[in-house]
């Protein structure tokens, strides 16, 4: 039998080293590969790209299994993009035509055929080149949750975390060896402790730092104490203070020696997931809790307020705070048109363009800014 995959590249950036390694369950029992090599060497993938893999393999008469186990292996320089996809093709029946694998900003799909593999490409995942901005001394740190241990998964908080890395680098000008991306399974609870320890941050920080900080997965609320948390990869959101008290890190930054900090939350705390189904027992009777007051130093930025659900935004496939985030940022937040955003005209841009689309989607969402109000970016 020969199998043909087509791997595409659909995100922003050009593809490095990509690989891919194909391997077969109880191979040698009654079932044998074909090809004379199961790694393939795909090279460079352009954003739209595609390149097709073929294979062989063989059964005897004697495989009495209903189907074929195929474990294939994405990888690429970066190491940040790879992923794993299993195939489970039926013995016996007709499977029409070749099967795909495509990476659809940086997840895997499959059974999709060929005839049908077109670049998806949504407005801001296109880095707008307007920026002039370069933070030399920042530092950006980024986490999107999508698929969770022990919680629902949130929808294109993936997409969100990745796309937000490139404005992170051609944007706001950091250094992308400045830039940290941590995403589903590695964004633990360990790694949160860790990245927020005083040791880690005084061997990066100093005193003209700027700490950038971008957030997409779940909240949830600790309704005894009122308090609000971010959900790591590996906590069960019915636990909250399990997870990473946001009061509890922003009294950390703000003892920091540095000079300033930003931070971008695309999650809610009302015990619910993107869609409104019910994340935490008890969310119904869920009340406003408040976010302890920022310092001077902090400027904060939430998807939502109190109760409100954020939600996503299928048509775009980011969450709808981080669409309209990332228009912000790409010059759309410059309401006087003068060259500069500052900080504020983005928290005013994101509220407005926020709160009209969920009441389109007939829902209340109306994110907030608060803290130092400065400049953020410069335009051409």
């Amino acid at each position: 039998m020969e199998i043909n995959i087509a791997i595409q590249n659909v995100g922003l950036g050009e593809g490095e080293d990509v690989k891919a390694e194909i391997s077969l369950k109880n191979e040698g029992e009654n079932i044998f590969y074909g090809s004379e090599r199961k790694i393939f060497e795909i090279g460079k993938l352009k954003p739209g790209e595609y390149k097709t893999i073929k294979f062989l393999f063989s059964t005897n008469k004697r495989y009495a299994k209903d189907s074929i186990y195929i474990k294939i292996k994405i990888t690429e320089s970066k190491g940040l993009y790879g992923k794993e996809l299993s195939l489970n093709l039926p013995v016996n029946k007709p499977t029409g035509k070749g099967k795909e694998v495509v990476i659809t900003g940086k997840e895997v799909r499959e059974e999709i055929k060929i005839d049908t593999l077109r670049p998806v490409i949504i407005d801001v995942d296109k880095v707008p080149s307007t920026s002039i901005t370069k933070k030399e001394n920042a530092i950006c740190l980024i986490f999107g949750i999508e698929e969770y241990k022990n919680a629902p998964k949130v929808s294109f908080a993936l997409r969100d975390a990745q796309v937000f890395y490139e404005y992170a680098k051609k944007v706001l000008g950091i250094k992308e060896k400045n830039i940290y991306l941590k995403i589903n399974e590695d964004a633990t609870k360990g790694e949160f402790d860790k990245i927020f320890s005083e040791e880690w941050m005084r061997k990066r920080c100093d005193n003209n730092s700027e700490i950038i900080i971008y957030f997409s997965g779940h909240g949830s609320p600790d309704i005894e104490k009122r308090e609000v948390y971010l959900i790591p990869y590996d906590i069960d959101p019915n636990y909250p203070k399990a997870g990473v008290s946001l009061n509890n890190l922003i009294s950390f930054l703000e003892n920091l020696n540095i000079k300033s900090v930003v931070i971008f939350i695309d999650a809610c705390f009302s015990g619910r997931t993107r869609e409104g189904d019910l994340l935490v027992a008890g969310a119904r009777q869920l009340v406003d809790i408040k976010i302890a007051k920022k310092s001077e130093k902090i400027s904060l930025f939430t998807s939502s307020s109190g109760v409100q659900i954020s939600s996503s935004y299928p048509e775009k496939r980011h969450g709808l705070f981080t669409y309209y985030l990332l228009k912000g940022l790409g010059g759309d937040a410059d309401l006087d048109r003068n060259k500069v955003i500052y900080l504020s005209e983005l928290g005013r841009y994101i509220r407005d363009k926020v709160s009209e689309k969920a009441r389109e989607m007939d829902r209340e969402q109306t994110p907030e800014f608060s803290g130092p109000d400065r400049e953020f970016i410069r335009l051409r």
